[in-house]
Formats: C-alpha cells, structure tokens, sequence
C-alpha cells in the first residue's frame, strides 16, 4: 500500500513523518560505522557515542551546513529511518515522498536531496522538493497566500536561513553560517565558571557574554540588514510579520 512521507534533512538532526501516522520521528542525523562497513549504531544510539568511540568506529554526521556531504552514509541512515517509522514491517508499496530543502543552495546540491531518495531503496513513486521556508510556514500555521510579508528565521545547527514569504513564494532568502553549535561553542569556551582569586570569575564570565553578545549581533545585523531591503522596495511597508 502506498502512503506519503514529509522528511527534513537537517545538519543535526532527521525528521520524517507518515501520513497515516501521528507520531513523528525526530533523531540524530548521525550514523556509526564500525570497521569502515558494519553498520553499528544510527541516530540517537549513535550520537552517544560521538567523541567516545574507539579508532575502528567512525561516528559522522553525513550533512554539513545543511547539504548533503556524505551521499552513502545518508542513504544508510535515510532506510533505516524509514523502517523505524513502519515499525520495520516490509513496506512493499510506491510511496510519494516529500523533502524539504534549504533555498539558498547551488542545483546540485539541491539535486542531492532528489538523489538520495530517488537512488535508495524506499521505493519512491514520487519525489517533491519543497523549499524550506514554505515548509517552515504552513508547518507553523501561517497564511502565507495573501499579499503581506511573513518573515520566517530557521536557526538550525550549522545555519540560519532568514526568508520573507508572500503571495504563496519566496520573496527573498538568505542564509548565514551561523547556527545553534557556534552559539553554543561560544558559550563553552567563554564562560569560565572557575573560582579564582580576585575578579577573575566575573571578568572570565563577562567576556564571555561580551563575546556571545557580538555573535548574536552579527545575527542580528543580517535579520536588520535583509529587512531594511525589503522594506525600501515595498509600499504597505506597515504589514510584515516577523516569526522566529
């Protein structure tokens, strides 16, 4: 019997929902590969061991800034996620399959999304691509037909893609290399929370906020900056929506 698939690749983790089912399936984009063959371990199980496993065992994410950078592994990830949402009973129909891809991507990149699925053994009948942003919005509930600006902000692992929708496309895109790990590396190496004599807790801890504050400005002065172009070629400047 045929169903259809909603999947979200993203650089930290891997969504896929089923039609006929309520619940979604949400893990760790990451895979673990004993002896450069055997599959171990995928998704959660395998993200605990990251930074653990010995030399024979290779734990990898197989997207990279929200592309695709390890074709193989994903597609190995891509089958046993989809037998874990059927619950790995034999699934011997022609699914439709719906992939949400980033937009400020080169066509062969996105190309790659289209692959990995057409090329694996899901038995797709039919492949859509479906930009991001629109993804994003109609998943938030966001009426994006009518002819007022609905900014969407997905701030994802490696990247943060900012998107003004309007009249069902995409007016503009843009995404930057900054995402939820550099926030977070940025906070680990700055804030020292180690009791020293004097004021060295305090100015450790200070200029670590200093420094996630600049990082959040850089942030920041993309949305402002992408806004302020917006809004100089648009006349009902008065009727944006900003959603993060």
């Amino acid at each position: 019997m045929s169903n259809v698939y909603g999947i979200d690749i993203g650089t930290s983790n891997f969504k896929m929902c089923c039609k006929d089912k309520d619940a979604i399936l949400n893990e760790k984009n990451i895979i673990a590969i004993a002896n450069k063959k055997d599959l171990l371990a995928f998704g959660d199980e395998a993200y605990e061991m990251y930074e653990k496993a010995p030399e024979n065992i290779e734990v990898s994410f197989p997207v990279k800034f929200g592309v695709i950078a390890d074709i193989e592994n994903m597609q190995t990830l891509l089958l046993n996620f989809f037998n874990k949402v059927n619950d790995d009973k034999k699934n011997t129909g022609n699914n439709d399959f719906y992939i949400a891809v980033p937009t400020d991507v080169t066509e062969v990149e996105k190309r790659a999304f289209y692959e990995l699925v057409a090329d694996s053994k899901v038995k797709a009948k039919n492949i859509y691509i479906v930009d991001k942003p629109v993804a994003d919005a109609i998943g938030a509930g966001l009426d994006v037909t009518k002819s007022r600006g609905v900014m969407m902000v997905n701030i994802g692992a490696e990247t943060t893609e900012i998107s003004v929708l309007s009249l069902g496309g995409i007016v503009i895109s843009k995404s930057i290399k900054i995402g939820g790990n550099k926030l977070d590396d940025c906070i680990i190496s700055n804030v020292r929370c180690v009791v020293m004599e004097g004021g060295s807790l305090f100015t450790s801890m200070s200029y670590g906020i200093s420094n996630l504050t600049m990082m959040l400005y850089s942030l920041g002065f993309s949305l402002v900056a992408l806004v302020i172009g917006i809004v100089m070629f648009k006349k009902n400047q008065d009727k944006f929506i900003l959603h993060i």
